[in-house]
């Protein structure tokens, strides 16, 4: 092989330091380690006086050009001043087409071996940073260096691999290249492509692992990355790219590149030997789609092949992976992991593929949703809308056939049908049987599983289940859960039970979460039910289907009864969710069931403003007390007539309710109850404006719940009887909002505040948006008016949140009344439209109740204008006491 002429550039202390051995000494070491040569260094000693015609003719000499870029700017050149030497010698290698290896020395190196006088230029520092600058953004690849010896050992790797002045460029005798597949359209994976070219690009290049879930998208990152530019330009045609999902073990995969690499031997010689030989003399790049299927199946021999593939000069290998696990014995570089493709990435995908006409159909995020981002089902759901008008069909048959429908031609290919993908990796080695009995677990679990229930669902076998699944992509990991992404998860729900005890045992855990946690939500440890809740109520709705399946009616209400508060009190989920749970325990349940059940349900309306289905719930949960000579559940029924009466501003007839409740509940001995009528009795006084009644009933029922608290000590209660907590901190907003219509603004702040705490204890929504209601209108009253706003802003948030429409207009109103009070006509105006439009949304409340409520806001605006001209004639009244003591 002849020598190549390796052309330094650098400047004139770069040849001087360190002492002893200099930075261009090391770059020398390296050309000559590599068989090259570098140009005769005398140039360098009279190169500074030379003109710059001089300088391009020793350039364009060389095949190799290497710069050793530091701090200096150097010499301009003597003819062309506006450029140094070095920049001269860069831009005519650029012109000539040479080999550019360029070396930046590191500023952030620690003990970089030159003196004081080399780290800065004071004359052109500005030129030499802005030549640095350039240079890394040149699109080269630019490595930096902080000592001679990693220069050495950097430039000698390069040299090496360099595909300049050799014959490799012609293909080796007996070898023709393979035909790569055509450049895909890349939507999304410009990140991970980029990734694979760097790895690719590297001096040495470096072997890249392409990591991911079946039909995510992996086979399509390695062809993108083969057909980049600059993979091209380092390994011309020298790229093959390999199908291995045939491959059974070691020596079928090596048939397969040999294949590939069109290089036969006869009957004594060595394939292996053979494909090295094939590859050898420049840098080559194998790609190894779907690797996993001969390595999962003959690890051993699979790895050695790998090591000796990737052992020869100048080749990078680059493997698409099913799961998160990579072969051993190589020196991989950092995995490329490809993720699921977000919604806006999965519309263009879809629409490239089905037509743009598709871009504005109601049903089309839908669908992708359902999707999870994997990118074969979005293809091929794109392929099944071909044709069609709209989508509306296809959602149809989504809803029925699931992840059959995700198949084209027949579907005998994992690149033409999602089911045939999911189980080929269903069928491979690694899958084990408890493997395979937790993803039918998962398959019916949409919110994935919290790792610390792994071994409550599988005891014993859980954690190591899951590792197996994670390894061969069937599941991953998210905010400490196992999860599935939704076509797996869809193709396993409807080709694989659960064993019966896994069933069994799923169904239990998920319906006792329910019923314990939701218990909890409303007294002082809601905030962490509410908190372990969240995460898996989609998870307890799916259960709460199975049991209605399996005529579980106890577990299914417990479940029920426990979810209604979760949903009362954080507005989370829409009743229409329980609606199929909720009738079969109408159908099959005690009449106790159903009464608890009517009555949660009357809770859950009134909460969200649905005064008259409130009624119905009440009424019926009360003729079913009733049957059943609960006095205990009769108190509570008529407890809530007597706040749907209050709040429809009937007094009196909340009045009777309230005093019918009182004396059931002392008939029992609840002083839970008697505190909840006390507090009623207090909003009622309120709402009378009968002040001193009102605080005389509110500190009687703080006082009584903290009795309560005491005896739950003692003696236990139901949860029914253990709600001290959001008692006290309704007890105690009452007395906020009591102090405040007297004006004592200091102690209604110290009330709000008080209460606010013991809400968010209980992890009530409602209770914190009443009580940050309340502190909007304590900081308007005060002229605080961006505090006021913020409280608004804050309570309507909470409002939206648990759908309460009531909330909504009531904080809309203390909007425009702040708006009004900036003087800001046109933003009052805006919120008057809004609250006029979630008026127009109370649909569930009768005309009657709208009337009411409507008269209720004007009366606020009355007591509003009253506190107003309050206030306008005591100013006046003090005015005209000045102005009186003056003349005095």
């Amino acid at each position: 092989m002849v020598p190549r002429r390796v052309f330094f550039s650098h400047t004139s202390e770069l040849s001087r330091f360190p002492e002893g051995r200099s930075f261009v000494a090391a770059a020398e070491s390296a050309v000559k380690r590599a068989g090259d040569a570098p140009v005769d260094m005398a140039y360098f000693t009279a190169r500074d006086s030379k003109p710059a015609t001089y300088c391009r003719e020793q350039v364009r000499r060389c095949q190799v050009y290497v710069g050793i870029i530091g701090f200096r700017y150097g010499s301009p050149v003597r003819d062309e001043p506006e450029v140094s030497y070095t920049e001269l010698e860069f831009a005519e290698a650029t012109d000539a087409g040479l080999e550019r290896l360029v070396f930046l020395l590191d500023d952030k190196a620690t003990g970089l071996p030159l003196p004081r006088s080399a780290l800065f230029d004071t004359a052109y520092g500005d030129r030499q940073d802005a030549f640095r600058c350039r240079l890394r953004e040149s699109g080269l690849t630019v490595q930096k260096v902080g000592n001679p010896d990693e220069l050495e050992l950097l430039l000698l790797q390069a040299l090496q691999t360099s595909a300049l002045d050799r014959e490799a460029d012609a293909p080796a005798a007996g070898t023709t290249y393979g035909d790569l597949p055509g450049l895909p359209v890349v939507v999304g994976r410009e990140g991970e492509v980029a990734r694979v070219v760097e790895g690719l690009a590297a001096l040495p290049p470096v072997s890249v692992p392409v990591l991911g879930a079946p039909g995510i998208g992996k086979s399509t990152v390695c062809v993108a990355a083969l057909h980049d530019a600059q993979v091209i330009a380092r390994f011309g045609h020298r790229r093959w790219f390999v199908r291995c999902d045939g491959a059974e073990d070691a020596d079928s995969l090596l048939a397969a590149v040999a294949a590939e690499l069109d290089v036969t031997v006869d009957g004594s010689g060595s394939l292996t030997a053979a494909v090295c030989a094939a590859l050898d003399g420049s840098p080559a790049v194998l790609a190894l789609d779907n690797l996993e299927t001969p390595w999962t199946a003959d690890p051993l021999g699979t790895e050695e092949l790998l090591c000796r593939l990737a052992a020869r000069p100048g080749t990078a290998l680059v493997a698409t992976i099913r799961g998160t696990a990579r072969p051993g014995r190589l020196a991989w570089g950092e995995s490329v992991a490809v993720a699921p493709l977000p919604l806006s990435q999965a519309r263009q995908v879809f629409l490239n593929i089905a037509g743009a006409a598709f871009a504005t159909d109601s049903d089309l995020d839908d669908l992708l949703g359902a999707l999870d981002g994997v990118a074969l089902a979005v293809e091929l759901l794109a392929h099944a809308a071909q044709g069609q008008p709209d989508l509306a069909d296809l959602a149809r048959r989504w809803q029925h056939e699931r992840t059959a429908l995700l198949q084209r031609h027949g579907g005998g290919r994992r690149e033409l049908s999602v089911p045939v993908s999911v189980e080929l990796s269903l069928a491979g080695p690694p899958m084990t049987p408890e493997a395979l009995r937790l993803l039918t677990v998962l398959g019916r679990l949409p919110d994935g599983i919290a790792h610390l229930d792994l071994d409550a669902l599988l005891p014993d076998a859980g954690p190591r289940a899951a590792a197996v699944l994670r390894q061969t992509g069937l599941a991953y990991d998210q905010t400490g859960r196992l999860r599935t992404l939704a076509p797996i998860r869809e193709h396993i729900a409807t080709t694989r039970s659960p064993h019966d005890a896994d069933r069994d045992r799923t169904l239990a855990f998920y319906c006792r979460l329910a019923s314990r946690e939701g218990e909890k939500v409303g007294t002082s440890t809601g905030a962490r039910a509410v908190e372990q809740l969240l995460p898996e109520t989609g998870n307890i709705l799916r259960m709460l289907e199975t049991a209605v399946e399996r005529g579980q009616t106890d577990t299914l209400t417990r479940a029920v009864l426990g979810l209604l508060e979760y949903m009362r009190f954080t507005g989370a989920l829409t009743p229409a969710l329980l609606h199929p749970t909720t009738t079969a325990i109408d159908t099959h349940g005690t009449p106790l069931q159903r009464a608890s059940l009517h009555r949660r349900l009357g809770e859950l309306a009134r909460s969200r403003d649905d005064n008259d289905a409130a009624e119905r719930h009440y009424r019926h949960a009360l003729d079913l007390y009733e049957q059943s000579g609960r006095l205990l559940g009769q108190a509570n029924a008529t407890l809530g007539l007597g706040d749907l009466a209050r709040a429809r501003s009937d007094y009196d007839a909340a009045e009777r309710h309230y005093r019918h409740a009182f004396d059931l509940y002392e008939q029992t001995g609840s002083l839970l109850g008697q505190a909840n009528t006390t507090l009623g009795l207090g909003h009622l006084a309120r709402a009378r404006s009968d002040y001193d009644a009102a605080e005389r009933h509110y500190r009687h029922a703080f006082d009584l719940y903290e009795q309560t608290g005491s005896s739950q000590v003692i003696i236990g209660f139901s949860r029914t009887e253990a709600n001290t907590t959001l008692g006290q901190a309704n007890a105690t907003l009452g007395l906020g909002d009591l102090a405040c219509a007297r004006d004592d603004y200091d102690a209604a702040e110290r009330h709000y505040r008080h209460a606010l705490d013991l809400y968010e204890q209980t992890g009530s929504l409602l209770g914190q948006a009443n009580t940050t209601l309340g502190l909007g209108h304590l900081a308007r009253a005060r002229d605080d008016y961006d505090a006021a706003e913020r409280h608004y802003r804050h309570a309507l948030d909470l409002y939206e949140q648990i759908g309460s429409l009531l909330g909504q207009a009531n904080t809309t109103n203390g909007l425009g009344h702040l708006a009004r009070a900036r003087s800001d006509y046109d933003t009052a105006e805006q919120h008057n439209s809004q609250d006029e439009r979630v008026m127009a949304d109370l649909s569930s409340m009768s005309p009657k109740d709208r009337a009411r409520y409507l008269l209720q806001l004007r009366l606020n605006e009355e007591d509003e204008m009253g506190v107003l001209l309050t206030q306008l004639q005591a100013l006046r009244h003090q005015t005209a006491m000045s102005i009186i003591d003056n003349i005095r």
